[in-house]
């Protein structure tokens, strides 16, 4: 939800204020200038379409990792069924159910792991790329009306 909010008002808000920026000036001789001071340049994320596909890939990325654990609790919730069925009560039935509930332990253990690398990296990334952008180019207004349509 956060990151498709994001995607969703966000990127279309940052992009509409800088294109406006990005706009020529007339100057008095009715020739079109560029203000350079105006195009932000420290982030890579500041109304490109490359800083824009990189977070959307980011986005994209963190709901697959979702699935995934989501996937693998459901394997393991289906492993603990099958432990406590009556009929698996047998030693070999329940050391193989045991195992697969130890490989779905260790595989969610390391989904889980590789979500919150992903997950530091990105809002770090957020943080310190995009977040000063956002506060540079939308007013104080503009992002509680942002973050109110996203909540």
């Amino acid at each position: 939800a956060h990151s498709g909010a994001e995607d969703e008002f966000i990127w279309p808000a940052l992009k509409v204020k800088v294109a406006k920026l990005r706009r020529p000036k007339e100057s008095d001789e009715g020739q079109q200038l560029l203000d350079p001071s105006t195009i932000p340049t420290s982030c890579p994320c500041a109304g490109t379409v490359i800083g824009q596909e990189e977070y959307e890939e980011d986005h994209a990325k963190e709901e697959i990792m979702f699935e995934q654990i989501n996937s693998t609790l459901r394997r393991l919730k289906g492993s603990f069924r099958y432990y406590h069925v009556p009929q698996n009560q047998t030693d070999q039935s329940r050391k193989e159910a045991l195992y697969i509930i130890r490989q779905a332990i260790l595989l969610l253990k390391k989904q889980i792991d590789n979500l919150v690398m992903h997950l530091r990296e990105h809002l770090e990334k957020e943080e310190t790329e995009c977040l000063p952008i956002v506060k540079k180019h939308l007013s104080t207004l503009e992002i509680k009306t942002l973050v109110g349509n996203i909540m």
